[in-house]
């Protein structure tokens, strides 16, 4: 009855000391959602905020029209606890209902209400708002949904962690700007060329509330060389066949930020732009390398435009 009574503390004890998490994305790709499934495997899930948690099973996918359903049964978290899911769903809701029809320029163009940007930042200051009323220890967030979250978390001594899944915005500018001067009648398809630039600082004091930044490659990481300190960075490695391991090194990154082994911890064990040694350890252990991609012939023109501009040469 002691053994039993002494687990039962210990369990407890364990769950207190592990780190919360608020996790936030509009959207929910693959990316978030194998980082919910990895939290909530670790039992570090405080609540995970979208925009639109589908039912596949609700009585609503019989109204719907298809090309509506098809959309939102892609927001479908199955992984997640019911419990945990916070939606805000209404302008994602006319976005998507808006689209390919006459209302669709009218309302979502550019940062209106019901565009990306507009969706975005209606989005955030919701979460910034649930920030003050939970007890998370974290909030993990993505670009340019996260400026008003980190604001509020940063008034609050939460620590925040900012995913990051592309270069550096700027950067992508440029790069697209000399495009645009090759091929000029592909600036309809280049978005990222109309960004304002009150949107771009936005996107820059994201990254400057950040304490850690989670970078997909070393390619994302140089493009942030001179703007975020190389401390401040870890990569993602990329190479790995098997995603799940990739996050295995997520958690416990997060578990070194923000739980009992504190800041020190992670200063001594993740050197700048890589993952703790331990961890790669047992990523190589039970992981294989993925085999190297070829691209196919569609690709092929954009493999050797991307030769011709050196890619790799960013420093």
């Amino acid at each position: 009855m002691r053994m039993v009574e002494d687990e039962t503390l210990a369990t407890a004890a364990n769950r207190e000391a592990k780190p919360s998490i608020l996790i936030s994305h509009p959207t929910g790709n693959q990316n978030v959602r194998n980082a919910l499934r990895s939290l909530v495997e670790h039992e570090m899930l405080a609540e995970f905020w979208t925009t639109i948690a589908w039912n596949p099973e609700s009585r609503w996918n019989r109204v719907v029209p298809s090309s509506l359903r098809g959309q939102l049964v892609r927001r479908a978290f199955g992984d997640v606890p019911g419990d945990r899911v916070r939606c805000v769903p209404w302008r994602e809701m006319v976005r998507l209902g808006a689209r390919f029809s006459p209302l669709e320029r009218l309302l979502c163009s550019g940062e209106r209400a019901f565009s990306v940007i507009g969706m975005y930042r209606n989005f955030d200051a919701m979460v910034a708002r649930r920030l003050g009323e939970i007890g998370a220890n974290a909030v993990y967030a993505y670009e340019g949904g996260a400026l008003q979250t980190f604001r509020q978390a940063k008034r609050r001594g939460i620590r925040t962690l900012y995913d990051l899944t592309s270069g550096y915005w700027y950067w992508e500018r440029d790069l697209l700007r000399e495009e645009q001067a090759r091929s000029p009648h592909m600036a309809s398809v280049l978005p990222k060329l109309s960004d304002s630039v009150e949107h771009m600082r936005e996107k820059d004091e994201e990254i400057a509330l950040a304490d850690l930044i989670v970078v997909a490659s070393d390619h994302v990481r140089r493009t942030l060389v001179g703007v975020v300190p190389e401390d401040k960075m870890c990569i993602r490695d990329s190479s790995w066949a098997e995603t799940r391991l990739r996050l295995v090194m997520d958690i416990r990154l997060i578990q070194m930020l923000v739980g009992s082994e504190g800041e020190s911890a992670r200063r001594n064990s993740c050197q700048p732009g890589t993952f703790p040694a331990a961890t790669v350890t047992m990523a190589q252990q039970i992981g294989r390398r993925a085999p190297v991609w070829q691209p196919g012939p569609a690709m092929r023109p954009c493999s050797h435009s991307a030769k011709l501009h050196q890619w790799g040469t960013v420093r």
